[in-house]
């Protein structure tokens, strides 16, 4: 088997054999760091595909003095680490969407400290809530 620096060097020119060895080569022990990391098989696979897309875009860029290894663990770290902002940031404006369209509940007219306007705002704020909720949400809910 070529050395890697030789199988990096083909890479560059454009050598797809050379490429395929690299990949061939790399691919089992990223993808068991990945799972690592990721905590699952369909992350870890996404991320060593990626990996490999973004080695392929930087190859320009690498220098052969440090190890490839190093490289390409980093550049799959990262690749990770943007993939859990993207889902944050989804996440973020999935939950911004629904509480836009909650309702808002009325604040309390009266002091806490009487009963029956404790108990006219918790049972608005419950009638809003079921509103929200599909039957068997709702009834889990209560069951609680």
């Amino acid at each position: 088997m070529p050395l890697e620096s030789e199988l990096l060097h083909r890479c560059k020119l454009g050598d797809k054999q050379a490429l395929e060895a690299i990949i061939q080569r790399y691919h089992a022990p990223l993808r068991n760091y990945l799972m690592y990391i990721c905590g699952n098989a369909a992350d870890a696979d996404d991320m060593v595909q990626e990996a490999f897309v973004q080695v392929l875009k930087a190859l320009h860029r690498y220098r052969p003095e440090a190890r490839f290894s190093t490289w390409l663990y980093t550049i799959a770290t990262n690749a990770w680490r943007d993939e859990l902002r993207r889902r944050a940031r989804e996440a973020s404006v999935r939950r911004e969407k629904y509480l836009s369209r909650m309702p808002r509940l009325p604040a309390p007219t009266t002091a806490w400290t009487e009963p029956s306007s404790c108990k006219l705002w918790l049972d608005l704020s419950l009638n809003t809530v079921q509103l929200r909720c599909s039957d068997s949400t709702w009834t889990g809910t209560m069951l609680r």
